[in-house]
C-alpha cells in the first residue's frame, strides 16, 4: 500500500505520514507478526481460538 491510501486517517491519530511510516517500519521489522503469532499461539493454547478461524487481511 501506497501513502495515499492513508490520507484518510482521522487528523485525531496525527499526521497520515507519520502513521504510514510507522506501519511501514513496523511491518518490515516484523511487529505485526509477532503481534499475530502472540494472540494465535495464546488464544490457541487457551482454546479460544482454532487455527482454521483465523484470516488477516493486511
Amino acid at each position: 500500500m501506497d501513502v495515499d491510501g492513508w490520507m484518510d486517517m482521522p487528523s485525531k491519530y496525527g499526521s497520515y505520514k507519520t502513521i504510514w511510516e510507522r506501519h511501514k517500519k513496523w511491518s518490515i521489522i516484523g511487529v505485526w507478526k509477532n503481534i499475530m503469532n502472540s494472540l494465535v499461539s495464546r488464544g490457541y493454547i487457551s482454546g479460544l481460538i482454532k487455527i482454521g478461524d483465523l484470516s488477516v487481511d493486511s
